[in-house]
């Protein structure tokens, strides 16, 4: 069977962003839509309530011959503040043919105590024409006026409103015959959303025109200067006033819904070059609106021919503009946390698999080096059997059966150690104690003094190194180390062992080996020959996998005629 592919890391986290994206675009989309379909009712009822408002305010018989200025500010008053809602209303008086339209304009009141007799004395005296539009309401003096000049506008809206939440504190005001005008101006910020400072909506920028308006009082007899009460010297000719307030309203005179309703006016009049008859076409309403308000002409007497006025009205609502912004910003607020706990499941999900895929390796290539070296005693032990059963070289047959014990033995040692191993890598060294390290290799050296005899060694052992951990455990690994230290180190050579306060280390004389990490790996040995019966290869295999289950390091180095294994307690 052809082996798997191994699975990369990426794989697992494309795998787990995709299953999250997946879900949250979702879930993200049915909730945005239920939130579209909502916005989009919501303002299709409060433009009708709006056109319903001005149709009341029209039928009115208070209202029956309104001024210019009441006019344009009830058509600017019905349009709504919203950025993304773009609204426009048009009025037609039939009977004189004028059109009044709903474009922007500035609400301003100024308001002051009205328990003050001298104050309005002095208004009546300076500004005639202020004091008898003022009206009296809660307990203040209203002066109520409407802006249509676009350089005045600009002048009394410093911030943009889709921009800024935001209040205005008039310190100073002067009145220059029946104008008033803002003397020092203290701009108080709301709360600005988020989305500002990462778009670099600079407030101070948008204040710059304000120093043009931050002067002295305006020359001529005419002139009042107003001063709050948080001024600390009031002059005695002065009127003291409480507030000033600038309202912006009205449609922008640019705005797509303006230059629609004026088309629709025309088409409705009978002009069809703007749209062909029968079929009004909308061409300047950007095609992501939705449009929410559309009236045809209205008739606040019911009859045509006897009503006074038509009403025109166009409104669409933008999505995208409203939402847009903080959409991005949301998802990518969500984007970054979703590639962060992908990151961090597919490094779990690849840890565990690449476990288990080592693991299985690393059983295969136990399994294919444990056959291999299985084959070669079996194939011999077959050879002897047969030559004791035919009776080949009789003289023999005592040789031919020490071999076959010698490789009966050989396999079972081999077979033993590949349990043991085996048996260790479910084993947790839970009976932990205190453990000398060199007590233990000195234990060792005792029980191979034989060997060491006769292949003339020398060895040394100094140091001194007690770790926590399970004392039999470590027994066999200190012992599989010195037992691979006798068994390769030429005769002559030499053995060294230090015992230090973090770690064990043994050093000693044998050939150059040219992978070292190779020789823990389970049935490979240091002289390379796989027939070799100087062991069964697996020594440091069972050293490393009791260092693994002590969490110690333990590292092998092969250089200049010596070969070192080290333990690094941490």
């Amino acid at each position: 069977m052809k082996q798997a592919r191994k699975r990369s890391y990426f794989s697992y986290f494309a795998k787990t962003l995709a299953i999250f994206l997946a879900v949250t675009a979702a879930i993200g989309g049915t909730a945005l839509y239920g939130k579209y379909q909502n916005r989009v009712d919501n303002t299709t009822m409060d433009c009708q309530s709006r056109l319903n408002a001005l149709e009341t305010w029209l039928s009115n018989p208070k209202h029956a011959d309104p001024s210019y200025e009441d006019i344009r500010a009830e058509l600017a008053f019905c349009c709504t503040t919203d950025p993304s809602i773009d609204s426009a209303l048009i009025l037609y008086d039939r009977e004189t043919g004028k059109t009044y339209d709903s474009t922007e304009l500035v609400w301003s009141s100024v308001r002051f105590h009205a328990d003050n007799t001298k104050q309005i004395a002095k208004l009546k005296k300076a500004a005639p024409t202020l004091a008898e539009e003022s009206a009296q309401d809660d307990g203040r003096y209203l002066i109520n006026r409407i802006v249509e000049d676009p350089e005045r506008i600009r002048e009394l809206t410093p911030l943009q409103r889709e921009s800024y939440e935001y209040s205005l504190q008039i310190r100073d005001l002067y009145i220059c015959g029946s104008e008033v005008y803002p003397g020092k101006i203290e701009v108080y910020s709301g709360k600005r959303p988020l989305l500002d400072k990462l778009f670099n909506l600079d407030l101070l920028n948008d204040l710059n025109h304000l120093k043009d308006i931050d002067h002295d009082p305006p020359a001529g007899k005419n002139c009042l200067h107003f001063i709050t009460e948080k001024t600390v010297a009031i002059p005695e000719d002065t009127i003291r006033a409480d507030m000033l307030i600038y309202i912006p309203v009205g449609t922008a005179p640019d705005s797509p819904a303006m230059k629609e309703v004026y088309r629709y006016m025309a088409h409705n009049q009978g002009d069809y070059s703007v749209s062909p008859e029968g079929a009004f076409e909308f061409e300047n309403i950007p095609k992501r609106a939705v449009l929410t308000a559309i009236s045809s002409p209205y008739y606040p007497e019911g009859n045509r021919e006897d009503a006074k006025y038509e009403i025109y009205y166009i409104a669409f609502y933008d999505f995208w503009q409203e939402y847009l912004p903080r959409l991005l910003f949301c998802t990518g607020i969500i984007f970054l946390i979703e590639l962060l706990i992908a990151a961090l499941i597919a490094k779990i999900m690849h840890m565990k698999y690449r476990k288990a895929y080592e693991m299985n390796e690393y059983r295969r290539n136990l399994t294919a080096a444990l056959a291999h070296d299985l084959k070669s005693p079996l194939t011999a032990i077959s050879g002897y059997a047969e030559n004791l059963r035919e009776n080949i070289h009789t003289e023999k047959r005592e040789t031919y059966a020490d071999a076959i014990l010698e490789n009966t033995q050989y396999m079972d040692k081999i077979i033993a150690d590949v349990l043991n191993l085996a048996k260790l890598e479910r084993m947790q060294p839970d009976q932990k104690a205190e453990v000398d390290l060199k007590q233990l290799a000195d234990d060792a050296l005792a029980r191979y003094a034989e060997q060491i005899s006769e292949k003339q060694l020398t060895y040394s052992c100094t140091g001194s190194c007690t770790v926590k951990g399970n004392a039999p455990m470590l027994s066999q690994a200190i012992g599989n180390l010195i037992d691979n230290a006798v068994r390769y180190t030429p005769d002559g050579g030499s053995i060294e062992i230090r015992a230090l306060e973090k770690g064990f280390a043994i050093r000693n004389d044998a050939a150059d080996v040219p992978d070292p990490a190779t020789v823990c790996e389970p049935l490979i040995k240091g002289d390379t020959a796989r027939t070799s019966r100087s062991g069964s290869g697996m020594g440091l295999a069972i050293v490393r996998q009791i260092m693994q289950l002590h969490r110690y390091r333990f590292s092998v180095k092969s250089e200049n005629g010596k070969f070192t294994a080290k333990i690094k307690v941490s």
